[in-house]
């Protein structure tokens, strides 16, 4: 009886080590992603501001993640939705994160348009685990994973922009930013 007892104690032991491992990136276990003892590039608010740390930390971690649950879902297209307590959490936090990105610009007198970058990520990713939570197939989900590397890319670009040369015209989709 007693060795049952442990077994189920030592089972149930390895599904929680499990479970958290798989609900996101650990802090105190991190590589740090950037340098952050550099000081802020000449325009500020770059990838090397400590201000960023956890938030391109986490996109870099949810890439990873988004990609396998893009292929992972896209195997079988008819499958019933998957949904998991894990992926709210994770989106809940990035948004929460590009909100907080937002508002350290704002109050320190950052680009207004770099601040809206942010809330424009906080939105999207609120609105794409609305969308993962009332997808019906597999199909849906795989194609808002796929969706979701764009949007959690999104941090790097904006933190380390690379100029492009002259000749490279992108095309202007109407996005305004406004004043909140």
């Amino acid at each position: 009886m007693y060795k049952i007892i442990l077994a189920i104690a030592v089972l149930i032991f390895s599904i929680f080590v499990w479970w958290l491992g798989s609900v996101g990136p650990q802090s105190n276990s991190t590589v740090p992603i950037v340098d952050l003892s550099k000081t802020s590039d000449a325009q500020g608010f770059g990838g090397d501001d400590p201000a960023f740390g956890e938030l391109l930390a986490l996109s870099d971690w949810l890439i990873t993640k988004a990609e396998r649950k893009a292929a992972a879902t896209g195997r079988d297209p008819r499958a019933e939705a998957e949904r998991s307590k894990a992926t709210k959490i994770v989106f809940k936090k990035f948004s929460k994160l590009a909100r907080k990105a937002a508002i350290y610009i704002d109050s320190n007198d950052g680009p207004n348009d770099l601040a809206c970058i942010f809330r424009g990520m906080a939105e999207d990713a609120d609105k794409q685990l609305a969308d993962l939570l009332n997808s019906k197939t597999q199909a849906e989900q795989s194609r808002i994973w796929s969706e979701a590397v764009y949007l959690f890319s999104d941090v790097r670009a904006v933190l380390f922009p690379v100029e492009l040369p002259p000749e490279v015209d992108l095309p202007y989709n109407g996005e305004t930013c406004s004043a909140e």
